[in-house]
């Protein structure tokens, strides 16, 4: 299950460097930023889990806004002046594959973060959680990115 795990990173790694292009790179690594801060600053998480049994559990709320906020701040982003502000056209291809690599890992550890969801089977190994789930990873996680930029 690991392998299978480690290789969906890696084509999430390689869709992100190639798919998204070298200028909305630092776009969409801001605009996770921008998704997790409005993530844990949403106030109605209370009044989502008296809508739906399915939203009472922590982990499905959480990932809505977080994806919704994250959809939200790269559009935005993306049609403002910081857009020719942030280009990345004379960077390396082994730059772009960096920062995918740290975007994905930080995207990771934010989902984990948000806790385990109840998906039947499917179990994360511990090796894979100390990289991505714990406090310190997260920690690590968002970091990175800030240094690699």
């Amino acid at each position: 299950m690991d392998m299978l795990i480690g290789i969906f990173l890696m084509v999430v790694i390689l869709l992100i460097a190639f798919g998204i292009g070298k200028t909305r790179m630092l776009l969409a690594i801001l605009s996770t930023y921008v998704a997790f801060l409005l993530t844990l600053s949403f106030p109605f998480y209370n009044y989502a889990k008296q809508f739906s049994s399915f939203l009472a559990k922590p982990f499905w709320p959480q990932l809505a806004v977080f994806w919704i906020s994250f959809g939200l701040a790269f559009f935005i982003l993306n049609k403002s002046t910081l857009r020719s502000k942030m280009s990345l056209k004379e960077s390396s291809p082994m730059l772009i594959l960096w920062l995918s690599m740290v975007e994905t890992g930080f995207l990771v550890s934010l989902m984990l973060s948000y806790g385990q969801p109840d998906l039947g089977h499917f179990k994360i190994s511990p090796v894979l959680l100390n990289y991505f789930g714990t406090d310190l990873a997260r920690f690590v996680w968002s970091l990175l990115p800030l240094a690699s930029i």
